[in-house]
């Protein structure tokens, strides 16, 4: 008997793809919404603000909701 096991199920493969997309869109959305080198954001990083602000929150969520269910 295995301590882990993994089941690949349509629902699983859903979960971690969506788990994924949402991680790295967080993250790029994070990194490029930072003004460089502490100049004025342009508005490309205006935008990737506006972005993160929605991403990283959902993703967040998203991690606490799979851990309770």
């Amino acid at each position: 008997m295995t301590l882990f096991t993994i089941t690949v199920t349509t629902d699983g493969l859903l979960s971690f793809w969506t788990g994924l997309v949402l991680m790295i869109f967080s993250v790029i959305t994070f990194i490029c919404s930072r003004p460089y080198r502490g100049y004025t954001r342009t508005q490309f990083e205006n935008f990737c603000n506006i972005l993160a602000w929605f991403f990283v929150p959902v993703f967040f969520v998203w991690i606490v909701a799979k851990a309770f269910v």
